[in-house]
């Protein structure tokens, strides 16, 4: 059995998380702690947890706790998880990893000296349309991928200054930091890792110190092209990909309907996986496989820094 700890009781664990670890039959959650004591007590009676409090030293000191998933906005990232680390304890990080990359390479180097895994909720990586793309792509079916394309566009409130994740020295930046940064973690999930990152991200509203644009492009070690655009001021959606072979496509018109095309010649064929319950229940379900049966990681940090590299080059020092 898998004994969790959770910092942060926000809208992800409520309605994501949270959700996710209850239907899994290997972890159990012994302990929610939340500088917001009520919001740590009201999701503690919610989800059966049975204990919970304002103070993360009791998790930390939980000889029973095996790992500290940690899902406050990415300001206090580094501190619990290099703190988490010290203690013994494993490391699940909700994304992005911190407000900088030299602060990610902190938590690695923390969690490898104290010999714990440290994971990313990079969710989407578990996903099975994603395991499928990535089995099929690595097969070499349909030739090797040479370019990768990645949208999104969603709408937001920039009214609304309680929002942390367009609040720069909360979040490290905005939208594209938050959402567009699972695109850019499926790109290097996909493609490998990085041999040079560029781009560019701009602000739309002068009052505003975020991006609300931004496209990063890739090139890959073994040779793939990627980019990851980004658009979150006109109010529109859009979270379409593509991947364009030596002798195939693969595409989707919306990445979280987990349906997708796979077309060769005069072929075209579509595929419709089942989408989980919950979004984290593949991650955090081989997070159990990785930590109770030796496993090796498909969600470890050390790829998902790729990403905060990558934000740091283009949106947060760009």
């Amino acid at each position: 059995m898998l004994n969790w700890g959770i910092i942060g009781a926000g809208d992800v664990v409520r309605h994501k998380s949270g959700p996710s670890l209850a239907t899994l039959k290997r972890s159990v959650v012994r302990h929610v702690a939340s500088r917001r004591a009520e919001s740590a007590r009201a999701y503690a009676e919610a989800a059966g947890v049975p204990s919970h409090g304002d103070d993360v030293g009791t998790i930390l000191s939980d000889a029973e706790i095996d790992i500290v998933y940690i899902a406050t906005p990415p300001e206090s990232h580094a501190e619990y998880a290099t703190a988490a680390a010290a203690a013994g304890k494993h490391v699940m990080l909700e994304k992005p990893m911190c407000l900088t990359a030299s602060d990610a390479r902190v938590v690695i180097d923390a969690c490898a000296k104290n010999h714990v895994q440290c994971f990313v909720a990079y969710y989407r990586r578990l996903h099975p349309h994603m395991v499928a793309i990535k089995s099929l792509l690595d097969s070499g079916s349909i030739g090797r991928p040479r370019l990768v394309s990645f949208r999104v566009a969603m709408a937001t409130d920039y009214a609304d200054r309680s929002n942390w994740k367009i609040d720069r020295r909360i979040n490290g930046g905005g939208l594209f930091v938050d959402i567009a940064t699972h695109r850019l973690d499926l790109a290097f999930f996909l493609c490998g890792a990085p041999a040079a990152v560029c781009g560019h991200a701009a602000t739309v509203s002068p009052e505003l110190d975020v991006e609300q644009l931004a496209v990063v492009a890739v090139k890959h070690e073994g040779g793939t092209v990627s980019t990851v655009t980004g658009e979150f001021f006109t109010g529109r959606f859009e979270d379409r990909f593509e991947i364009v072979c030596d002798n195939g496509r693969i595409s989707s018109d919306r990445l979280d309907s987990q349906e997708y095309t796979v077309e060769t010649g005069e072929s075209s064929t579509v595929y419709r996986p089942e989408k989980p319950e919950y979004p984290h229940i593949p991650l955090f379900s081989h997070v159990e496989d990785v930590l109770l049966d030796g496993a090796e990681s498909l969600s470890d940090a050390e790829t998902a820094y790729f990403t905060e590299q990558a934000l740091d080059t283009v949106v947060r020092n760009g």
